[in-house]
């Protein structure tokens, strides 16, 4: 079964504003796809606003990478826009963020999975991720070890209480009303989700990811208080103990990542 390498963008006006896309995709092309492209696909979904001409152009600046343009713009619905819940609450820092970013939060905590239903594995490398590295083996070693979850980078003693009011509450609230025994009096370690692999088909037909992702929709958090995909990926591996053998953090994986000016491993 193919694996997608994936990214979530937007339209721009100008075809400049591209730039940092098409970097992105010419480093996936050298370090990954002309490899083994028999192994891959490469997805861009877009908020439906990235014109033909606008495709035409990306394509044409990476020709040997074929990209399939998928319009997700009803994940940008202004009716998941909600502005009250049990747990969660807007607080003064969590206001300042967009709500096409609190969209994408939502989008890479779950909603992407169901365009992805040809895929066993989605490599999620965000448009201001540049490729260094990525050893050969990655995806077998996968298979082989039964990996779930994979990402460069895990965040420790992370403090995101300011953009994730009330997530600790309710995530504990969903613990007992699924009968595990375990608390979440803080949020964990999260892992960095620019770059990261996801054996979607694991997750698809997981009932217990489906339950904690509609349960974390139905209170809107994403929407109220901001609360971002690597934290709620991060709390899930932990309550479903998947963190324990079925995840990695792999330090052979190198990238640039461009919102933080910073190089990872």
């Amino acid at each position: 079964m193919l694996t997608a390498i994936c990214a979530l963008t937007r339209g721009y006006n100008s075809l400049e504003q591209y730039n940092t896309l098409i970097n992105r995709n010419n480093c996936i092309y050298e370090k990954i796809y002309s490899i083994n492209p028999s192994l891959y696909d490469c997805i861009l979904f877009h908020e439906g606003n990235i014109t033909e001409e606008h495709q035409s152009y990306i394509k044409s600046k990476t020709p040997n990478l074929p990209i399939i343009f998928i319009d997700v713009s009803q994940e940008f619905d202004n009716c998941l826009n909600k502005t009250i819940g049990i747990y969660s609450k807007s607080t003064i820092n969590n206001q300042g963020f967009t709500f096409g970013y609190k969209c994408m939060c939502r989008f890479w905590f779950g909603a992407f999975i169901k365009y992805t239903n040809n895929y066993k594995y989605v490599i999620r490398i965000d448009e201001d991720c540049y490729i260094y590295s990525f050893p050969h083996d990655t995806l077998n070693n996968l298979l082989l070890n039964n990996i779930y979850f994979s990402t460069g980078l895990v965040l420790h003693n992370f403090n995101d209480h300011d953009y994730a009011y009330g997530l600790p509450d309710c995530t504990n609230a969903f613990l007992s009303n699924n009968n595990i025994n375990i608390k979440v009096n803080d949020l964990p370690h999260v892992p960095y989700t620019n770059y990261c692999i996801i054996n979607v088909e694991y997750f698809r037909n997981c009932e217990l990811f489906d339950k904690w992702y509609q349960y974390i929709d139905n209170e809107g958090g994403i929407f109220v208080s901001r609360w971002g995909d690597a934290n709620l990926w991060g709390i899930y591996l932990i309550l479903s103990n998947l963190i324990e053998t079925n995840f990695t953090e792999d330090k052979r994986i190198k990238y640039y990542h461009g919102t933080h000016n910073s190089v990872v491993n």
